[in-house]
């Protein structure tokens, strides 16, 4: 039985083809550029209803930057999700047993 990659999502799908580090560079760039909206608009005051969720969505953009800085891209580095090891066990696991 083959063990091909499953992707968790498309994005890894897109960010391990040719071409991933321009896209994960472009990314980058536009979260760089929403957090910075963000926290303009912070500092220049929300109302106070509505402050958790403009701090939420800094959070959230400078996750997603975080978490884009730590992927390596390109064809050498294929998608690397929790279901892809978990996938690729299994298979491993059925390969011994003859399923």
């Amino acid at each position: 039985m083959s063990t091909s990659v499953l992707a968790l999502t498309e994005l890894e799908v897109r960010l391990a083809s040719p071409g991933g580090s321009a896209l994960r560079d472009t990314l980058l760039s536009q979260l760089g550029e929403l957090e910075t909206r963000l926290r303009v608009r912070l500092h220049d005051g929300v109302g106070r209803d509505t402050y958790p969720v403009w701090r939420d969505a800094l959070a959230a953009a400078t996750a997603a930057r975080q978490v884009l800085l730590q992927r390596p891209t390109g064809p050498d580095n294929p998608p690397a999700s929790v279901l892809t090891r978990l996938s690729n066990e299994q298979c491993a696991e059925g390969d011994k047993h003859g399923h």
